[in-house]
C-alpha cells in the first residue's frame, strides 16, 4: 500500500474500507429497531482499553443507525488520537434484541519525527514549531492540524492567500511515524487599491490610513478580516455590504460599500439636586446643566470639533474646546487641541491648555504624548483672616506645566449601547509646579505693623516642586441570559507631589458622570478609586432599563485636611430612542463618612441626545 496516499486520503486501509462497506449495508435495515449492541475485540488489551476508557459511550439503547453513528465517530476519534489501525471489523445482527460489533484497536502510533520540510524558518518561529516536540511522542491528528492552520494563517498574513500545506514523505514503520511538512505558497499577491461604493463622505487618504491598507501593500488576510469591524466602529459611515475582494494576476483590489451616516450630535445632561438650607432646615432646588455640541467629519478626514458647557454648581459655569485632527500629512499622526477655563463661583479660576500628538493605531485606538499647562488664580482673598493669622490660604495662585502619556484601546461591538468588549484609557503626566505670588496678598498692610511685608509669607512653603499625575477608566461588558448585560468599571484618579496640595488644585468628583448619588462636583479628593456594578436589561439597540451601584475610596490630603472615606451611591434609570434623539432619566442616591442613606435627598438626571 502506499503510505503517502493514504494520508493523503486517495486509497482506504482494509479495515477502514471494510468498515464503510458494513455501513453501506445495514443502512437501510432495521432503523427503528430500538436494541442494544454487543462489542468485542481481537485481541485482550484492546478489550481492556476499552472498557477503561469508552464503555460509558455505547451504554444505551438504540436502533442499527443509531449505533452505527456511535461507531464512525469511535473510529474517527482514535484516528485522531494516533490508533491508526482502528476499525470495524464485523457488525451485524445477532439476535431480536442485540447487535454485534468485532472491532480492532490496536497500538498508538509513536512519532519518529516531524521535519520541516520546505517550511521557512520565520514561519515555524511565528508559530512556535519545534522538530524535537515530536520525537517518540503519541501521533495526533489534532496537532497536524493546529499545525498547518497556523502555518496557512502566517502564509495569508504574508501575501500568500493561495497557499496549501500537506504532509509529505510519510512512512509507518513498527509503529512510528516519519513525514515531512510541505507548503506551497503560490503567487505573492499585492494590494492593487482600495475603493468605495456608497454616500459615505471620506477622502480616501483617511480610509487607508484608518484601515493601514495602502496601494501595493502585500496582501493581508488578518487585515481584511479585521476590515468591517473597524468600519462598524466609525460613528460617521454605514456598512451596507460586506468588503468585496477581486483577485486579478497578482493583485488584489478591495472595495467597501459605504453609506454615510450622521454622527454629529448634541447632548445634554440636566440635574435637579434637592439642597438643605443649613441655618433655616428648609429645602430647595439646585438645577444643574450640561451641554455639548459635536462635529465629526465635516471636512472628510474624520476630525472631531466639539465645545462643552456645564453648570454644575451655582455660579461656577465650565467650557471646554476641542479639535481632534487624525493622520497629517498622510501619516500615522494626528494633532489634538483641548481648552477648558473653570469659574468657581467669585473665588478661583482654572484656565487649562493641552496639545498632544497621537499616534493612531488600529481604528480609533492611539497612543498620544501631551504638552498641558494649568494656571490657577485666586479671584478674591480673605484679607482679615491673612492678616491675622499671617498664614497663606488653602488657595493658591498655582501653574504647572507638564508632559505626558496617554493610551486609548477600545474593543466594544457597539458605542451607543455595548453588550459585550471592554474599553481602557490610561493617562500619566509629570510637571513642575509653582506657586506663584498674588497681588492682593503681597499688597496687605496689617494696621498694627505696617512695617510687615506679606510677601514673606511665601517664604515658608516650598515655591517649586514635582507633581505626578495618574489617571486611569476602564470598563467590561459581559452579556448573559438573552438580554442582559453586566457592566464593570473602575475610574481612579491620583495626584502625588512632595508640596503640601492647595484645595483648589484637588480632584472634584460626583454626579452623573463620576460617582452618581451625591451633587455635581461636590466631593474632593486627591486621590480616588471608583468602581461600577451596572446590570442593564436590553429593550432594543439602543433602550435599555439599568441598576448601578458605585463605591469609592478616597483619600483627600491638603495642607490643612487629612480625609479618608468610602461614599457609596445607588440607583437606576432608562435610556429609550426616539424619531427625535435619544432621552435617558435617571435616579440616584449617595451615602457617604459612615451615614446612613437619605432618600428625600434623591438626585435626578435627564439626558437628551440629538444626532444629526
Amino acid at each position: 500500500m502506499d503510505l503517502n496516499s493514504f494520508f493523503q486520503g486517495r486509497i482506504l486501509p482494509n479495515r477502514l474500507f471494510i468498515t464503510i462497506l458494513m455501513i453501506c449495508f445495514f443502512l437501510k435495515s432495521f432503523l427503528n429497531a430500538q436494541q442494544s449492541l454487543s462489542i468485542s475485540f481481537t485481541n485482550t488489551d484492546d478489550s481492556i482499553t476499552f472498557d477503561k476508557n469508552f464503555k460509558k459511550q455505547f451504554v444505551s439503547i438504540g436502533d442499527s443507525l443509531f449505533w452505527m453513528d456511535k461507531l464512525i465517530n469511535w473510529v474517527q476519534k482514535q484516528y485522531d488520537d494516533g490508533f491508526l489501525e482502528a476499525a470495524l471489523d464485523t457488525f451485524f445482527r445477532q439476535n431480536t434484541t442485540t447487535w454485534k460489533a468485532h472491532l480492532h484497536l490496536g497500538k498508538p502510533y509513536l512519532w519518529a519525527h516531524l521535519q520541516r520540510g520546505n517550511v521557512p524558518i520565520p514561519f515555524l518561529n511565528a508559530i512556535g514549531f519545534n522538530e524535537k516536540f515530536f520525537n517518540r511522542k503519541t501521533f495526533n491528528f489534532n496537532e497536524i492540524r493546529r499545525i498547518q492552520e497556523a502555518l496557512l494563517t502566517q502564509a495569508e498574513n504574508q501575501g500568500y492567500p493561495f497557499a496549501q500545506i500537506r504532509l509529505d514523505s510519510i512512512l509507518l514503520q513498527e509503529g512510528r511515524v516519519s513525514a515531512q511538512l510541505r507548503l506551497d505558497l503560490g503567487a505573492l499577491m499585492t494590494i492593487s487599491n482600495l475603493e468605495t461604493e456608497g454616500t459615505a463622505r471620506l477622502s480616501m487618504q483617511y480610509l487607508e490610513n484608518y484601515l493601514d491598507i495602502h496601494p501595493n501593500m502585500i496582501f493581508n488576510k488578518s487585515k481584511i478580516i479585521a476590515l468591517s469591524k473597524l468600519l462598524n466602529s466609525l460613528p460617521f459611515v454605514v456598512e451596507k455590504a460586506k468588503p468585496l475582494i477581486t483577485f486579478r494576476g497578482t493583485e488584489a483590489k478591495i472595495r467597501l460599500f459605504l453609506d454615510n451616516k450622521p454622527a454629529n450630535h448634541f447632548d445634554g445632561i440636566l440635574g435637579i439636586q434637592p439642597q438643605t438650607n443649613q441655618a433655616t432646615g428648609g429645602q430647595k432646588f439646585v438645577i444643574t446643566a450640561t451641554g455639548q455640541a459635536a462635529l465629526q467629519n465635516s471636512f472628510n478626514n474624520g476630525e472631531q470639533l466639539s465645545i462643552l458647557m456645564e453648570q454644575l454648581t451655582p455660579q461656577s459655569p465650565k467650557w471646554v474646546l476641542n479639535a481632534n485632527f487624525p493622520y497629517l500629512f498622510n501619516l500615522p499622526f494626528g494633532a489634538e487641541g483641548a481648552f477648558s477655563v473653570l469659574k468657581q463661583d467669585s473665588i478661583w479660576l482654572d484656565v487649562r491648555g493641552n496639545l498632544g500628538v497621537q499616534y493612531r493605531l488600529a481604528g480609533e485606538d492611539y497612543w498620544k504624548g501631551f504638552w498641558e499647562v494649568t494656571t490657577l488664580s485666586n479671584l478674591t482673598i480673605n484679607e482679615k483672616q491673612i492678616i491675622e493669622s499671617r498664614q497663606l490660604p488653602d488657595r493658591l495662585d498655582v501653574q504647572t506645566n507638564a508632559f505626558g502619556l496617554e493610551y486609548r484601546q477600545q474593543r466594544l461591538d457597539y458605542r451607543l449601547n455595548p453588550r459585550n468588549g471592554w474599553g481602557l484609557f490610561l493617562r500619566a503626566s509629570a510637571g513642575l509646579r509653582q506657586v506663584r505670588s498674588n497681588t492682593a496678598i503681597v499688597s496687605l498692610k496689617d494696621p498694627k505693623m505696617p512695617d510687615f511685608d506679606f510677601t514673606r509669607l511665601y517664604d515658608t512653603i516650598n515655591r517649586q516642586s514635582y507633581q505626578y499625575k495618574i489617571n486611569t477608566n476602564f470598563e467590561y461588558y459581559i452579556p448573559f441570559l438573552q438580554r442582559s448585560v453586566l457592566k464593570i468599571g473602575f475610574q481612579t484618579g491620583l495626584i502625588f507631589t512632595s508640596a503640601p496640595i492647595a484645595s483648589n488644585e484637588q480632584y472634584r468628583i460626583g454626579g452623573a458622570k463620576l460617582l452618581r448619588g451625591f451633587d455635581e462636583l461636590s466631593i474632593f479628593a486627591t486621590r480616588y478609586l471608583v468602581s461600577t456594578l451596572e446590570y442593564r436589561l436590553l429593550l432594543g439597540k439602543n433602550n435599555y432599563m439599568y441598576l448601578f451601584t458605585d463605591i469609592s475610596a478616597l483619600e483627600n490630603r491638603t495642607k490643612n485636611t487629612q480625609k479618608k472615606d468610602i461614599p457609596i451611591g445607588l440607583g437606576g434609570g432608562l435610556t429609550f430612542e426616539t424619531p427625535v434623539g435619544l432621552f435617558g432619566f435617571g435616579l440616584g442616591v449617595g451615602r457617604e463618612q459612615g451615614n446612613s442613606i437619605d432618600f428625600r435627598n434623591i438626585k435626578t438626571h435627564f439626558g437628551y441626545v440629538r444626532l444629526f
